[in-house]
């Protein structure tokens, strides 16, 4: 490329993007597809870059973003979509519920959290298992924060481990391989979910929240009768794909001893592309979960197609992200900001951290957030020479980041406050401080972590 940016106009026509961005997102609520679509654009025709160079940046940003996470996310979202309908993810909540006991029913709602927040979105996810604490709840006459608050806690914990979204985002934007991302994503469940329980438990102390008058109780189960599927085969279909991503990720690190090991090798590193594995796991959903529990077909069709529905939404805004990651690395905003971090010897981690708080604080979304951030992040030009799994820790501090400080332009914080009852004083109080605390302890254990890969 013969296009050479001036410094002073890259940072200015940078900082006038970015402040369009926010604007055009929180004051006149437009999408955040349009939004940051023209907030690339604006950067690239401000600083200078020929028409040309901005189409390209476009193009390559939307088509490359998309090739990389379009169908697992696709993919990912029909997997939830048949855990909720068959009854799986109260069957996991009942069942550590019970093993747990009353008295510890809280971390155990915490721990069902985890597990369902791998297959299924935030938002449904909360709704089924709200029933649940609110029996339990009204039973022991204790804060609904003291059940609320981990159960969250674990949803957003869940939603770390592929093959969610979240991680696709990160192995997507940065040159890291998911095998990679899950190794972490595991490595970071217990420290992460031991300090979101510990800091809930305050929070519950200090405000009392009782059951709302209307809620909805989860029906009792008679000793007996018929129920959905068995916890071991939920379990076993839930962790399916990570086992396979696993497999295959050992197996490209091994080298083989004639070809018949190869072949071997080669077929596990194949079953464990993202792809296949949640192929391979909503089949066994569809059958072991759906068919053989007396849900019929068109039922499950039914489920898969609207399961479907916020895929786009997902993908497109994904794909926008990678738009203004070309246009920062087109542009050289990317290598400028890059050399400027390196001269300050001030680490990426805790770099990425600080954009991806600020983006989630500004503009709500998680999604926004964490793909705004690795945009910004990939186009530095020395994330190439970092080993993967400081790339992971990279992009797992994103993560963090997008979902620290939940508030009023956030969805999740009008769901919670509403099915708690609550009032705005006490929703920022209790949800958005909590949020708060989580994310930053989280980011501190991840921070450590990765001076083990610096």
């Amino acid at each position: 490329m013969d296009y050479v940016a001036n410094p002073a106009q890259l940072i200015t026509a940078t900082l006038v993007g970015f402040v369009v961005l926010l604007f055009l997102i929180i004051k006149l609520k437009l999408h955040a597809l349009l939004s940051v679509l023209i907030a690339g654009v604006i950067i690239g025709v401000g600083s200078g870059m020929p028409f040309s160079l901005v189409t390209q940046a476009v193009t390559d940003g939307m088509g490359n973003t998309l090739k990389g996470i379009a169908l697992i996310v696709g993919l990912g979202s029909m997997f939830g979509g048949i855990l909720e309908v068959s009854g799986a993810a109260q069957a996991i909540a009942d069942k550590l519920v019970k093993v747990f006991g009353e008295k510890n029913s809280a971390f155990a709602l915490g721990l069902a959290g985890v597990i369902i927040g791998i297959p299924v979105f935030f938002d449904p996810a909360f709704i089924i298992l709200m029933p649940i604490v609110y029996s339990i709840a009204k039973k022991t006459n204790k804060s609904l924060l003291y059940y609320v608050l981990p159960m969250t806690a674990g949803l957003g914990i869940g939603s770390a481990i592929p093959p969610t979204p979240a991680p696709m985002l990160i192995t997507g934007s940065l040159p890291v391989d998911l095998g990679t991302v899950t190794i972490l994503a595991l490595v970071l469940v217990i420290p992460k979910y031991l300090i979101s329980y510990a800091v809930a438990v305050p929070f519950a102390k200090k405000l009392y929240v009782p059951v709302p008058e209307n809620a909805v109780m989860a029906p009792e189960k008679k000793e007996g009768t018929a129920g959905g599927p068995s916890f071991g085969l939920v379990i076993s279909i839930v962790l399916l794909p990570i086992l396979l991503i696993l497999i295959s990720a050992s197996a490209g690190m091994m080298t083989a001893e004639g070809a018949g090991m190869q072949r071997f090798l080669d077929f596990c590193v194949f079953i464990g592309q993202p792809y296949l594995a949640l192929i391979i796991a909503n089949v066994a959903g569809i059958i072991f979960l759906c068919v053989r529990k007396g849900i019929t077909m068109e039922t499950v069709e039914t489920v898969l197609a609207k399961s479907l529905q916020p895929v786009a939404m997902i993908v497109l805004v994904t794909s926008a992200g990678g738009v203004l990651r070309y246009v920062l690395d087109y542009s050289g905003m990317g290598t400028l900001i890059g050399d400027a971090l390196q001269n300050a010897n001030l680490s990426i981690i805790l770099v990425a951290y600080i954009i991806s708080t600020l983006m989630r604080i500004g503009v709500g979304s998680t999604t926004v957030a964490l793909t705004m951030t690795l945009g910004i992040v990939a186009s530095f030009p020395q994330i190439s020479t970092y080993s993967p799994m400081y790339l992971a820790c990279i992009g797992m501090s994103a993560m963090f980041g997008a979902t620290s400080f939940s508030h009023v332009n956030d969805s999740g914080f009008w769901l919670t406050k509403e099915y708690m009852g609550i009032d705005l004083k006490t929703a920022f109080k209790s949800w958005t401080l909590y949020g708060g605390f989580c994310s930053i302890l989280s980011f501190i254990v991840l921070y450590a972590i990765s001076f083990i890969w610096a």
